[in-house]
C-alpha cells in the first residue's frame, strides 16, 4: 500500500507494517482461510486407534499420507 508522505513527493511504502491489518480484514471477510486439514475427524480416528493397538506409526503415516507426528 502506498501512502503519500509530506516529506517525499512520490510517497512511502508502508506494506510490511499494514500486512497484518490486511490479513485480519481478509479473514473477517472469509477470503483468507489458511491451509486445510490433512485428515477430517473420522479419518483421523482410524490411525490413532490402530497405533494404540500396536501398529507402527511410521507405516500408518505413510498409508494415510501424513507425517508420523500427525499420527
Amino acid at each position: 500500500m502506498w501512502l503519500v508522505s509530506p516529506k517525499h513527493p512520490l510517497g512511502t511504502w508502508h506494506g510490511p507494517r499494514l500486512l497484518g491489518e490486511g490479513i485480519a480484514l481478509a479473514k473477517k471477510a472469509g477470503v483468507y482461510k489458511g491451509r486445510g486439514k490433512a485428515l477430517n475427524a473420522r479419518q483421523a480416528a482410524d490411525p490413532v486407534l490402530r497405533a494404540v493397538a500396536g501398529e507402527a506409526k511410521a507405516a500408518l503415516a505413510r498409508e494415510f499420507g501424513v507425517s508420523r507426528q500427525t499420527v
